[in-house]
């Protein structure tokens, strides 16, 4: 089991990433993830991170009424997104602790810089399909190698210029549906274990309570300060796993 430090240290960064998430609509995964990978095995990290991640996103559709999902593309993301998953799976099998430490750090790190890029709203076309095909590959590779479907979806959300309300309900949504496939998809390859099913139970009381707090805040924070918070809390994070990989 989790030594007393590593259970501190990754229920407060489930509460911090699910802060993150409820002032900013995402970045759990990112924040958390880091953590976990340090204290289990890759996969049932990967496990983990999922598991929780997933009833996050339950928790942030319960009282907003009927979601405003960007149904147009959605499909589109989905179906590309499903050889990721496979590919995701196959990769979290065969890569140590340490290079997923890196890894994970490296995407975190990428998924920063590239969030903090707004390409500007694309017009229907090819270069919009182009779009939603990368995410949808890219959504799927990640969910099942660091749990980080984020970034690509929601970069592909502000190519097609979605409202504050359809960005925070649309990935939450297919946040749920990445985490539940990638889930079953790496449970093709063994079960999760005892442990990690514990270690996922023990994170969710800090992700209700950072949730209620980022819930609390969002209202509040203009959209350059929500963006700001988000990157600079996950990039931290993502710089903090490539080191423990490497030292």
């Amino acid at each position: 089991m989790l030594t007393v430090a590593q259970a501190v240290l990754v229920v407060a960064l489930a509460a911090l990433g699910a802060f993150v998430q409820g002032a900013t609509g995402l970045g759990y995964g990112l924040v958390v993830t880091p953590a976990l990978v340090a204290a289990l095995e890759p996969r049932q990290a990967i496990f983990a991170a999922l598991g929780s991640a997933f009833v996050l996103n339950g928790l942030m559709l319960v009282g907003v009424g009927r979601p405003h999902v960007r149904r147009d593309g959605a499909v589109t993301v989905l179906a590309w997104a499903l050889p990721g998953f496979v590919a995701g799976a196959a990769i979290i099998g065969a890569i140590s602790k340490s290079h997923l430490q890196v890894a994970v750090g490296i995407a975190v790190v990428v998924a920063v810089l590239a969030r903090a890029w707004h390409p500007g709203v694309l017009p229907a076309g090819p270069r919009r399909t182009a779009v939603r095909a990368t995410a949808g590959l890219a959504a799927g590779l990640l969910t099942t190698t660091v749990s980080a479907s984020g970034p690509p979806l929601a970069l592909w959300m502000d190519a097609e210029g979605a409202t504050a309300r359809e960005f925070r309900d649309t990935l939450n949504v297919l946040f749920a549906i990445c985490n539940f496939v990638g889930a079953a998809v790496l449970a093709l390859g063994g079960l999760p274990e005892r442990r990690t099913v514990a270690v996922t139970l023990l994170l969710l009381p800090g992700i209700v309570v950072g949730l209620v707090l980022g819930r609390r805040v969002a209202p509040r924070l203009a959209p350059v300060t929500a963006r700001r918070l988000a990157l600079a809390v996950v990039g931290t994070t993502g710089v903090a796993s490539v080191l423990a990989g490497l030292l």
